[in-house]
């Protein structure tokens, strides 16, 4: 049996000592009234002042409880539906059009914003880095990034190599430069788009939905899709710093895992060219 010490002693002792004054009064309110009816009162008096404290806590916890097991079979329910499919892969690909870029002022604490919890890591101009840095095997990456920005239609390159964006991006070496130009049409033939499939029901009780959607520009095909929910078991608590979402996405529960975040799917489906 593992001893933690002198507290541990302590701890025990302070507990033997309640115990034994709940006993002692216990057998004061049986043995001094004379009627039944004052030794019951003061029985219930003697157990209100012992445990009156502890129901408080005991109805949240049991509040809690039901509310998370409602929440766990919601989100179970719709893990069903969640996963990855791929419907073709396609080779050599240059580079891919954001249809929607994700927001860079995402609330991590916002219950009911249609915002792609569960697909959202990085928003604004992080969002297009992402997708220009290079992938982990160091000799492939996108050559470009084409997205709307402030109303413009944009094209995003970078003058670092693939390795070197990957060493800046998971290295720490630093921030990964991109270079923009207006142009006039995209030319990009595969879209990637994101979007919140939660419904008010889950959101009430913090279950949060994504969809990404990989697409053929061309002929309208649908290449792959990823869909994937979190559970934020907190219920939105914001206790000792906590941010519900980020939480959620690292610590709580996921489907499927988000050990593989979204360009890493994006590249099973649309492959980089290789040989920069």
């Amino acid at each position: 049996m593992l001893e933690l010490g002198v507290g541990a002693d302590l701890v025990r002792g302070i507990g033997w000592v309640l115990w034994g004054l709940l006993a002692t009064a216990l057998l004061v309110a049986l043995i001094k009234p004379k009627s039944i009816k004052v030794k019951a009162l003061c029985t219930l008096m003697v157990l209100g002042i012992f445990f009156g404290p502890m129901v408080p806590g005991a109805l949240r916890a049991h509040e809690h409880q039901q509310r998370y097991a409602k929440a766990k079979a919601l989100f179970d329910e719709r893990c069903k539906t969640a996963g990855e499919k791929i419907y073709r892969t396609v080779e050599d690909v240059e580079g891919v059009l954001l249809t929607n870029l994700r927001p860079s002022n995402i609330s991590d604490r916002s219950q009911y914003e249609a915002d792609d919890q569960y697909g959202h890591n990085v928003g604004g101009e992080e969002y297009v880095r992402y997708y220009l840095i290079g992938g982990s095997d160091l000799k492939s990456r996108y050559k470009y990034v084409e997205a709307v920005s402030e109303k413009q239609k944009m094209r995003f390159t970078t003058p670092l190599s693939a390795e070197k964006s990957y060493e800046y991006w998971v290295k720490g070496g630093g921030t990964v430069g991109i270079e923009s130009k207006a142009v006039d049409s995209f030319t990009s033939l595969y879209a990637i788009e994101w979007k919140d499939v939660s419904t008010k029901e889950d959101r009430d009780f913090w279950v949060a939905g994504g969809a990404l959607r990989i697409t053929d520009r061309k002929t309208g095909e649908t290449l792959g899709e990823r869909v994937g929910y979190l559970l934020e078991t907190g219920f939105g608590s914001t206790a000792g710093q906590r941010s519900p979402w980020s939480w959620a996405r690292y610590y709580a529960a996921s489907c499927p895992s988000l050990n593989e975040h979204n360009r890493i799917f994006v590249e099973k489906v649309l492959k980089p060219i290789k040989g920069e």
